[in-house]
C-alpha cells in the first residue's frame, strides 16, 4: 500500500511543479525603450504596472504629479526651530482638483482635510487610511485587468492538492496503526490541531501575501515568515510524534510516507505563494512601463520636473538634473533634486509607519 501512496504522492508533486513552471510565472519579458506612456497613466499606475501591487511609494508619487499640474506647492521650512520637527517641509494646496482620476481626488481630498497647508505633523489619520485605502482597492482594480484570470483558479486547487496530501498521509496513519491503541488515540488527537494549524497557515499567508503588495513590507515579511516557521514546527507535531515512537516499532515505511508527504505539502505551499502571471494586457503594459524607465535612465529629459513623479515611482536616478532649475511648485533655497529626495524619503517612511501602526492597534 505504501508504494501506491509513495506513487500517488510523487504525481501530487509533479502537477504542482508542472503548474507552476507552465501557467504559474513569467519568461523573460524584453521591453524597448520608448519615450512616452499610454495616455492616462499617472505615477501611480506606472508604479503598480511595474510591480504588480500599489505600495506607499505609488501613492505618494501623486504628490509630485499633482505639483507638476498645478495643484500643489512643496515650500521648504527653512526656520530652524521646525527643521528640527520630523516635518521638513509643508504641502500648499494651490487650486481644487478638477480632474476625472478617483485616486487623484481621494488623495487631494484627505491631504487638505481640514487645511489648505499641511505638514507630516498635522495629517490626520483620516489621510493615512485613505493612502490605505487607495492601495489596496487599487491593487484590486488594477489586477482585474493585468493579471491572468486564472490564477485564482489554480490558487484554489493547490489548496485542495494540500488538504488532499494530507487526508492521504492521515488516513494510511489509521489504516496501518488501527490496532495499536496507544498510536491510534495519539493520532487522533493531533490531527484536529494540525488540521487547524494548517488553516490558520493559510489564511496567514493569504494576508501576508496580500499586505506585502498592499500595507508594509516589514508586517507582510513577517507573516510570511511565521507562516512557514508555523508550518515546520507546528504543522509536523506527528511527524515528530511518529519519528520518535514508530521508529520503536519498526515502523520505517510508515514514517517515510508521511515524511515524504510532508515534503509535498511544503512545495504546494511554495508553489502557492509565488504563482502569479500577467495577461498580454499586463505584459504589454509591463513593456511600455519598462521601456518608459529605461528612455529616462538612458537620456536627458528637458522637461525633467514635468516628469519627476516617474523619476521617482520608477526607481530612475535623477541626480545629473540637480543644475536644472526649481520649478514653481518646488519653494526652496536648496536644488530641487535635493529637496524631493529627502523630503519624499522622510513622507514615504512616515506613511508607511502610521499605515503599519495602525494596523498593530487594530
Amino acid at each position: 500500500m505504501y508504494i501506491i501512496l509513495i506513487i500517488v504522492l510523487l504525481f501530487i508533486a509533479f502537477i504542482g511543479l508542472f503548474l507552476y513552471f507552465s501557467k504559474g510565472r513569467e519568461g523573460k519579458i524584453d521591453a524597448k525603450s520608448q519615450n512616452d506612456l499610454p495616455n492616462g497613466i499617472t505615477s501611480l499606475d506606472a508604479g503598480f504596472l511595474l510591480k504588480g501591487y500599489v505600495s506607499s511609494k505609488d501613492v505618494l508619487s501623486l504628490l509630485l504629479y499633482l505639483s507638476s499640474k498645478g495643484y500643489i506647492m512643496l515650500d521648504d521650512l527653512e526656520d530652524e526651530q521646525e527643521l528640527s520637527s520630523s516635518a521638513s517641509f509643508k504641502i500648499v494646496k494651490l487650486k481644487d482638483y478638477d480632474d476625472d482620476n478617483s485616486y487623484e481626488r481621494k488623495f487631494m481630498d484627505k491631504l487638505f482635510i481640514s487645511s489648505n497647508t499641511v505638514s507630516m505633523l498635522n495629517l490626520s489619520d483620516y489621510f493615512y487610511n485613505k493612502v490605505d485605502e487607495i492601495k489596496r482597492d487599487a491593487t484590486l482594480e488594477y489586477s482585474k485587468k493585468i493579471v491572468d484570470n486564472d490564477i485564482r483558479k489554480y490558487k484554489i486547487l493547490y489548496v485542495i492538492l494540500f488538504f488532499l496530501t494530507y487526508l492521504f498521509i492521515t488516513v494510511h496513519l489509521f489504516a496501518t496503526n488501527f490496532n495499536y491503541d496507544f498510536l491510534y488515540n495519539d493520532i487522533a488527537f493531533y490531527i484536529p490541531f494540525e488540521l487547524m494549524v494548517y488553516i490558520f497557515i493559510f489564511l496567514l499567508l493569504k494576508g501576508g501575501l496580500y499586505s506585502l503588495k498592499n500595507v508594509s513590507t516589514k508586517k507582510s515579511l513577517k507573516a510570511i515568515i511565521f507562516s512557514i516557521i508555523a508550518y515546520i514546527i507546528l504543522g509536523n507535531v506527528i511527524t515528530t510524534f511518529l519519528l520518535i515512537r514508530l521508529k520503536e516499532y519498526g515502523y520505517v515505511t510508515v514514517t517515510f510516507t508521511y515524511l515524504f508527504g510532508k515534503i509535498v505539502m511544503l512545495i504546494l505551499l511554495i508553489c502557492y505563494m509565488i504563482f502569479y502571471k500577467r495577461n498580454d494586457y499586463g505584459i504589454d503594459m509591463y513593456k511600455r512601463v519598462v521601456g518608459y524607465k529605461n528612455y529616462l535612465t538612458n537620456n536627458t529629459i528637458n522637461d525633467f520636473y514635468d516628469k519627476i513623479s516617474y523619476f521617482y515611482v520608477l526607481g530612475v536616478d535623477y541626480s545629473k538634473y540637480k543644475d536644472v532649475s526649481n520649478p514653481e511648485y518646488i519653494k526652496t533655497n536648496k536644488k530641487g533634486t535635493d529637496f524631493i529626495k529627502k523630503s519624499m524619503n522622510e513622507f514615504e517612511k512616515k506613511i508607511d509607519e502610521e499605515i503599519y501602526n495602525s494596523y498593530v492597534r487594530k
